[in-house]
């Protein structure tokens, strides 16, 4: 497409020429070169140098002019105890916990307008309008010379000669010219029978010249390079220029064959007097003996000695170094320009903005007071569909209103609203946050068994919507497992092909396996798991159908979320880990037998493998030992054993640097963690080739590299973190590939620092190394989100907005979630 980018294409290709040619004509010069051939060469590289400029920048290696501001990393520290590595933001601005709002999760691309010229300038419109024109004449120009050159062969009979060329002879040639790009050939006039041998040798030695020289070719070249950059001068000159040491070299030539220069020169007279009667040589795009004019500066070489004079072979040499050295120079120095800043898409603006509304919503509710909240209620009254004040009035009832209105009330309230919303709306996102959880101190046993006879109402009538009895799972899984059995049995019925339904089970059946509960506030605040409930009439029913089951995937979601359940919250720190790791492994080792090739089995086993390396990586993480000590404890394992540890140790060095430099402003301490991950990371890559069959070998390296690139971002080598970027995305596609926590950082530093291209780059690939694992969890997953996710940050890069999250992490802050903890 024609726009402002192919613009700025040919205009810094006609200032680096400039340089090429200013670089010839100066060594010219300097080293006084008198030869023909030798200026004829060096200005025909220009014109071929002019011509491809706007490719070279592409194939050409390059390197930076002085200018690029050292890195500034402004990415937040996560504190040093996190047992994981997790995404963080990128400046300390953003809000932590702040509610996000249902359907934003895929990324949206303002796409650029169809219209060719939309949005650019008038006066660039209408410049691409003259440089068509211009462009355009030039052409029509050239195939009319073409058709006249192919008339002229058609009328041409060959003669013979003594010269190993293909001369002719045409009433329509004036004078002797030399035509044909490809294959050369001369035309004599008719009246060549006349000449004389001495002129007839001068005549076809000089033409020959030309032939052996590619003349017509070069003069071609030139030509297109006119017509490409007419509005630059200097192609307008090289043309000329060359055309002319053309004439001399070939002059040089035909004075050598007739002996004298002087009678060489009354020749040259005689051929223009010829063109000036018959008002041309009638081949434009041929070479010939009148020369193209400028015959007075002809014949005064011809008479001033300088046709002999010869060009050592040394200088030669120097000449064509010279050459190739401006073209290079010209095409490799890129002095550093700042791109422009990135654009806010408006999509997401938008979508950022209802966030922030949301958010002041809840915020509100931290200073409602008791008037406003029964307010608010009369207006729920008049408008039972009202479900934002519902759920502003139930987050009201939730925290500050518990003591404003006292806690019987608060409870009978948040429970008459909550009940609505399960018979009404049971598959709305307010339905899922009102959950009466009897855990918490937030205790409603009579509203739990009201919403639970709701549901299960529910259940009998069936045909809900899919969100609906997800809702209801996430209900019943609190304090009913048998009652959440049953929805997830009914879905999964329902959608016989959603496999999500089969991980939901799985889920279920891991709370009953170990005696664990839910809550409304996540998994990392499970209950203490209950050895009396994992021995109930339940519990065992479900043993037994996990001990006759075949169904691969439902061991491993249940293997994998036993072992979840054994690395978080209470159970983590209890004499109950291990037990329920080895209940986990079991699980899935049974899955492995029986679909070992399955994407969600071979998840779920590397997800067990990651909880077994976390318990040996933390403590050792955790050690006050000084880095130097740390790393010789490690690297002190065999190779087997400290290579997929590596990723882990290189993420919680990094992470401890963070947090020394970002909390305790201890820079000393940093830069030994800082070195500590580097040395993690190099020692993994090292290791990288004797392991490539390990199973999370792909996450591991990428992780590796990826830490390679923060650590120089650190030390100010955005260069260096570019390098690692682009390694990290070369690792091969694994339905076990895992990203780390890391790389989203080290992406988004660099666009802060101006990269663009090689960042769009890493995100494509990153959705290519995603649409391996998106096999996992089916469509609307993880996989195939991220999948889509990356593409359009590439894309959105590309056409200068900014990525989804990147626009979320580099927004100003919102307010604080009421619920954060």
């Amino acid at each position: 497409m024609i726009d402002a980018a192919i613009a700025r294409v040919l205009l810094e290709a006609s200032l680096r020429v400039c340089f090429v040619a200013f670089a010839v004509a100066a060594v010219l010069k300097l080293a006084r070169v008198e030869s023909s051939a030798v200026r004829h060469a060096a200005w025909a590289s220009v014109v071929i140098a002019m011509l491809l400029m706007p490719l070279l920048p592409y194939v050409l290696p390059s390197f930076e002019l002085p200018g690029r501001s050292s890195v500034a990393v402004t990415v937040a520290a996560l504190p040093d105890d996190l047992p994981y590595v997790g995404d963080v933001v990128l400046t300390d601005t953003v809000a932590e916990g702040a509610p996000s709002v249902p359907g934003t999760a895929a990324a949206t691309t303002v796409a650029p307008s169809a219209s060719m010229f939309a949005g650019m300038p008038l006066w660039l419109v209408a410049a691409i309008a003259i440089y068509a024109i211009g462009l355009g004449m030039l052409l029509i120009r050239w195939l009319m010379a073409a058709r006249f050159i192919a008339k002229l062969r058609r009328r041409s009979m060959p003669i013979a000669t003594s010269v190993p060329v293909n001369v002719y002879e045409c009433a329509l040639a004036a004078t002797p010219i030399t035509v044909g790009a490809i294959q050369p050939w001369i035309v004599l006039p008719t009246e060549w029978k006349t000449w004389s041998a001495a002129k007839l040798a001068g005549v076809l030695a000089h033409e020959r010249a030309h032939v052996d020289r590619h003349d017509p070719l070069f003069a071609l070249v030139a030509y297109v390079n006119r017509c490409i950059f007419w509005f630059h001068p200097l192609a307008w000159w090289l043309e000329r220029k060359l055309a002319a040491t053309a004439e001399d070299a070939a002059d040089d030539a035909g004075a050598k064959a007739m002996g004298q220069e002087r009678e060489y020169a009354e020749v040259l007279v005689e051929m223009a007097e010829i063109v000036r009667r018959h008002g041309g040589r009638v081949a434009w795009q041929g070479v010939g003996v009148d020369g193209n004019g400028l015959l007075s500066k002809r014949i005064d070489r011809l008479l001033s000695g300088d046709v002999f004079r010869e060009v050592s072979r040394m200088k030669k040499v120097l000449i064509a170094l010279v050459c190739v050295a401006a073209v290079f120079i010209a095409v490799a120095c890129r002095p550093h320009v700042a791109p422009a800043p990135l654009k806010p898409d408006p999509k997401v603006t938008a979508e950022l903005e209802t966030n922030r509304a949301v958010a002041a919503r809840f915020e509100a509710v931290r200073t409602m007071t008791k008037e406003e909240a029964e307010a608010l209620e009369a207006k729920v009254a008049q408008n039972p569909e009202d479900l934002e004040s519902r759920s502003t009035l139930l987050a009201f009832y939730r925290g500050k209103g518990s003591s404003l209105v006292g806690t019987e009330r608060a409870v009978a309230a948040r429970r008459a609203h909550a009940l609505w919303l399960i018979e009404h709306h049971p598959e709305a996102v307010e339905t899922a946050s009102a959950l009466l959880a009897p855990t918490l101190g937030l205790a409603d046993s009579v509203g739990y068994a009201a919403g639970r006879k709701l549901w299960l109402a529910h259940l009998e009538k069936g045909n809900l919507p899919s969100a609906a009895y997800s809702n209801a799972v996430s209900f019943l899984q609190i304090a009913d497992l048998q009652g959440a059995e049953k929805i997830v049995l009914k879905a999964r019925a329902l959608e016989p092909n959603e496999v999500r339904w089969t991980y939901r089970l799985g889920t279920v059946y891991a709370m009953a396996l170990t005696g664990t509960h839910g809550s409304l506030f996540g998994a990392s605040t499970l209950m203490l798991p209950d050895p009396k409930e994992a021995d109930n009439a339940f519990a065992k029913s479900v043993r037994a159908q996990l001990d006759a089951s075949k169904d691969a995937t439902l061991l491993a979601s249940c293997g994998g979320e036993v072992v979840r359940i054994a690395n978080v919250g209470p159970a983590r720190e209890s004499a109950l880990r291990e037990p329920f790791m080895k209940m986990g492994r079991g699980l899935i080792e049974r899955a492995v037998t029986l679909e070992p090739a399955s994407p969600y089995i071979v998840y779920a086993a590397l997800r067990q493998r990651d909880m077994d390396i976390q318990a040996k990586v933390i403590p050792i993480s955790r050690d006050k030992k000084v880095p130097a000590e740390r790393f010789a404890a490690v690297t002190a394992m065999p190779d087997g054993e400290r290579f997929p540890l590596l990723a882990w140790f290189a993420d919680h060095a990094y992470m401890n640097g963070e947090s020394a430099d970002y909390y305790r402003h201890d820079t000393a301490t940093a830069k030994g963690e800082f070195d500590l991950a580097r040395q993690f990371a190099s020692d993994l890559i090292a290791l990288a080739p004797k392991y490539r069959a390990s199973p999370d070998w792909s996450s591991d390296v990428f992780r590796a590299h990826v830490t390679l690139g923060l650590v120089a971002l650190r030390n100010g080598d955005a260069r260096e973190a570019v390098a690692e970027m682009k390694a990290a995305g070369t690792v091969p596609p694994s339905p076990a590939f895992s990203t780390g926590g890391q790389y989203n950082k080290l992406a988004e530093t660099l666009l802060q620092n101006g990269e663009r291209e090689s960042v769009a780059t890493f995100y494509d690939r990153i959705g290519e190394l995603m649409a391996s694992v998106a096999g996992i969890y089916g469509t609307g997953s993880a996989g195939t989100l991220g999948q889509g996710l990356y593409a359009d940050a590439a894309k959105s890069i590309r056409a200068g907005f900014m990525p989804r999250f990147y626009q979320q992490h580099m927004a100003p802050q919102a307010a604080p979630n009421p619920f954060a903890k």
